[in-house]
This record gives structure tokens, sequence and C-alpha cells, in this order.
């Protein structure tokens, strides 16, 4: 059935139509402009200069064209850019031609000349139909290929981290067992707690890992000044808090549309660890939790930073930071879950995070969220 040429293509396809002779070039794309993005050439070279330097999804060719027939130009393109969908324009008597065009170039289609604009613009959303269809395979083979590297990576790991807890108490449980020094048996005790309270912190990581990746997305307005301080009162009687300076800077009223849960999950690892890695040694450690509006009219998104003067990370470890299990630090209080799991929850909800950190001076990461739901993607 023909399709209609009235309308325009939302996604604007890229298409290179290739033909020496210049009224036809002129033809197309005052036919196909409407529905796509239409680049032309009249020869197999300049479009290949054309391919060099634009993403294009379509390549449709004339095969009769001097120095450089369609054929030859087709397998050129399927050589260097195999994703290119491949179509080529071709005479009654051109019959060999054509068939080296489909074993030669892998043309998804031939059509015959002069061409129909009904029935070339079928042809043509077909192909861009399958172009997508192709692409959307390689993305989801891309995401399985990540999901299995990091499902192996997780249990690995994850097995170590939970059997090392467990053989720590073990090990504590056993000189308990072998002492009846009250001293000695409280202060095992005491060792057995930390190790207790690590082993629960990791487990909690797991779970909010999972969540992240399994619980649907539910959108509510979030009062960001009371909620940044419900975030820092939660840690007030943590180890060490009470040392560090806290301070809240919040545009006057602003409110984000967010996943309440995910966006706690994300402040809680991040103000944890600005308290875990403090400088108490420095006249006032502070943490400081502000956020505000982004200052370009062209942007519609709010802009969260978790600073602090701490310890700060070494600038080899910047770039690796965001790795499941990778830890910046050689300290064992540590799973390497956090960071993981914040910059793959931040993209959940559509947004982007990025740090600065000069070891011995201090660490702030941003976090950039759009304002509205409707950026938001499952």
């Amino acid at each position: 059935m023909a399709t209609s040429l009235t309308g325009s293509n939302k996604s604007k396809n890229v298409i290179l139509y290739v033909d020496d002779e210049s009224n036809n070039l002129i033809g197309f794309k005052s036919v196909f402009r409407r529905h796509f993005k239409v680049y032309t050439a009249t020869s197999g070279v300049e479009g290949l200069e054309i391919l060099a330097k634009h993403p294009v999804q379509l390549v449709i060719s004339d095969q009769r064209m001097p120095k450089m027939t369609g054929t030859q130009f087709l397998k050129q393109v399927a050589d260097n850019y195999p994703d290119i969908m491949r179509i080529i324009l071709t005479g009654y008597s051109d019959y060999e031609a054509t068939l080296a065009a489909i074993n030669e170039g892998k043309v998804h289609k031939y059509l015959m000349k002069p061409w129909d604009a009904e029935v070339l613009k079928d042809v043509i959303d077909d192909a861009l139909s399958i172009h997508g269809l192709r692409q959307e395979n390689k993305e989801l083979l891309h995401n399985l290929q990540k999901i299995n590297t990091e499902l192996d990576r997780f249990v690995y790991s994850a097995s170590h981290d939970l059997r090392a807890p467990i053989a720590s108490l073990i090990g504590l449980m056993n000189l308990a067992n072998n002492t009846d020094d009250a001293h000695e048996i409280k202060e095992l005790l005491k060792l057995g707690e930390k190790v207790l309270v690590q082993l629960d912190i990791f487990i909690k990581e797991i779970a909010d890992y999972s969540r992240n990746a399994k619980a649907n997305i539910e959108i509510e307005s979030i009062e960001l000044q009371s909620f940044f301080e419900d975030i820092l009162d939660h840690y007030k009687f943590y180890d060490d808090s009470i040392q560090i300076e806290k301070t809240i800077e919040v545009d006057e009223n602003l409110k984000i549309s967010s996943d309440k849960s995910r966006l706690r999950a994300i402040l809680n690892n991040l103000v944890s660890n600005a308290i875990r890695y403090s400088d108490l040694d420095k006249p006032t450690p502070f943490l400081k939790l502000s956020a505000t509006t982004s200052k370009h009219e062209s942007k519609n998104e709010i802009i969260i930073k978790v600073a602090d003067n701490g310890r700060g990370i070494l600038a080899e470890h910047l770039n690796k930071i965001y790795e499941m299990f990778y830890r910046a630090t050689d300290s064992k209080t540590g799973s390497g879950l956090g960071l993981f799991i914040v910059k793959e929850t931040v993209e959940k909800l559509g947004g982007k995070i990025s740090v600065e950190s000069n070891y011995a001076t201090g660490t702030t990461f941003t976090l950039y969220f759009p304002q509205t739901p409707r950026t938001i993607t499952e």
C-alpha cells in the first residue's frame, strides 16, 4: 500500500542520494526533504566524502555513473559503513549490474528507473525501519553483555565480601570461647559489632542496586530544603559526625519532581562518604549540601552539590571511582559498590554526575537532574 508523501518525519532520518544527473538530485530532494534530512552527491567519491563527515542511515545510489558505478560505490559503503542501509536504482538492461549490487553491495533493495515517489517512499520507510530495529538489537546486545560482565564480577566480589566478615566473626567467636577474661570478651564483642555493621552496609548496598535496577520510578514533588535537613539529621549521631560543620544552601522554595527513595539513596551514599572520609585534623571540617536551578535558560535542570574538605581522592582514581567494587583507598570499610550504585541511579533518573577532588583538600560531587519528570526515563 502506498504511503502518503504529506507530513514530516519527526526523527529526521538522514539519507544520502548519489546520482550524476543534477536534475534527479534536485527532484529527489524537493520530494523527500519534508520527511528526511537529505544529502546529495554527484559521484561515489563525493558520496564517500559526505559519509566520512556525517552520520547517515540510508544511501540511495544510481547504478550508471562515470568513474565509479553504483555497485562499486555501495560495495565501499558496505565495507566501511556496514550499518548503513543501501538501495540501488537501475535500468531494465542492467540485470548483471543488479546482481552484482545485491552480491557485492549487499543492497536492501533495487528499484527500476525512473522511480515513482510513492513506491520509493515505501521502500525508504521499510529500509529505515529495519535500520532502526538493527540499532535497537545492537544496543540490547551491548546492554546484555554489560549486564553479564557486571553479574560475573558482582557474584565473584560479593561472595568474597560476604564471606570475609563471616570468617572474621567466626574467628572472634573462637577467641571469645577460649578466654574467661570479661574485658577481652567485651573488646571482641565490639570488634564483632563493627564487622556486623559493615556487613549490614554491604547488604543494604546490594539491596539498593537491585531496587534501582528493577523497581518502577515513582515521581513526586520533593521540597529540597526539608529533604536535605532530613538526610543530614540521619547522620548526626554517627562516629565523628558531631565534629563536622554541616550546612545547607537551597534556592528558596526549590522543589524537584523525582523519585524520592532513589534520590535519598544517592545523597545518603555521598553524605556518608563525606563523613567517613572527613579530615578531622583540619580546623573546621565541613560538609555542605546545596541546590540551585541552572543559570542557562536553555537548560531546565536542578544542580545539587555535595561538598566537603575531607581527605580527597587522588587524581589517578577519579576516572575509575564509578566502577563496580572499585576502591579508591586502601580502607577495608567500603564495599566499592556505593559510587557505582550512585551513578547508575543518577542515570536512571535522567541525570548526570561529575566530581572534582584534590587529595588532602576535599571533594565536590555535582548532580544534574531534570527539573520535571518528562525527561526522566525508565
